[in-house]
């Protein structure tokens, strides 16, 4: 008989056993006190201490108009959205929220998803179906969730060491020009800290004729002149075709998202999966995110 508990649990003993099991420090979270926190200890004392890890970069999550906004159309339109996008799931907030992001980076369209790596996921498998015979080039630093998404795809990859401009032209001038090609990077990388030539990349882009796909998540909201990330504080936002973003870093709510050309979006919202198969962000959630973003917008001006 198939003992699939233990199968299991031997997998959960290796972890162990290699010190890369997942424990959970159960935070209080406080509004009023942020960065502070709350917690008990093993022996059950109640403790204090700095968040120093938080991705709530400009506590924008404890923001006082952010939260009512939240509180305000989560009693007008209730606390879920009812829907996928498709049947019920879209209202006026979750318009004015993709509104607003096309605006912050200077696209056509921005299309929201549940988090940022699923639009990262959904956004880069789509486009891969769609053209399957593109080749996706990957920075090798690059997030999990666009490893995931490009594996998902089921196309040819080619990986270039970490903003290696050398490696990616050696890879660029090899393929075809003729052959669709998707250059897919990040500006921010959160576990180096390292920031990618995203100039030279851009060129180079255009000179291979290669769609680019930049992950700003960690830049949104902190670089440029109104928060659209360091595509936005570098000139260059014309130049990249797919920008993928979050907002729950910088912006301090929920969801992620992409923007683009007007065609770009449309195939990905018509034609992807995990966009068109899951429940909506609650309009409450859009309408805080879209506060957050006004706000930002604004004090960077100032």
């Amino acid at each position: 008989m198939i003992n699939y508990q233990q199968i299991l649990a031997d997998k959960l003993d290796q972890l162990k056993e290699k010190g890369t099991y997942r424990y959970f420090l159960d935070v209080n979270k406080s509004a009023q006190h942020f960065p502070h926190f709350y917690f008990e200890d093993a022996t059950g004392v109640k403790r204090k201490a700095v968040n120093w890890c938080s991705n709530d970069y400009l506590a924008m999550s404890v923001h006082e108009e952010v939260i009512s906004r939240l509180s305000f159309v989560t009693h007008r339109s209730g606390t879920g959205s009812g829907g996928t996008r498709n049947i019920s799931g879209t209202t006026n907030f979750h318009r004015s929220l993709e509104n607003i992001l096309a605006q912050l980076h200077g696209k056509e369209k921005a299309l929201v998803f549940g988090s940022a790596y699923l639009a990262n996921l959904t956004a880069l498998a789509t486009l891969g179906k769609l053209m399957p015979n593109a080749v996706f080039i990957s920075d090798q630093n690059n997030h999990a969730s666009i490893i995931e998404g490009i594996k998902a795809s089921g196309n040819e990859k080619k990986l270039f060491p970490h903003n290696d401009l050398h490696a990616l032209e050696q890879i660029l001038e090899s393929l075809p020009l003729d052959q669709p090609k998707i250059l897919v990077f990040e500006s921010v990388y959160s576990m180096s800290g390292t920031i990618a030539p995203i100039e030279e990349m851009v060129l180079l882009a255009k000179k291979y004729q290669a769609l680019t796909y930049l992950d700003e998540v960690h830049a949104v909201g902190l670089y440029g002149d109104t928060g659209g990330g360091l595509s936005e504080a570098l000139g260059l936002q014309n130049g990249i075709d797919i920008i993928n973003g979050t907002l729950a870093k910088g912006f301090g709510v929920l969801g992620g998202y992409i923007s683009g050309s007007a065609i770009l979006v449309d195939a990905i919202r018509s034609f992807g999966s995990g966009f068109i198969f899951t429940t909506s962000l609650p309009p409450a959630i859009c309408a805080a995110a879209t506060k957050s973003i006004e706000i930002l917008m604004q004090s960077k001006k100032n």
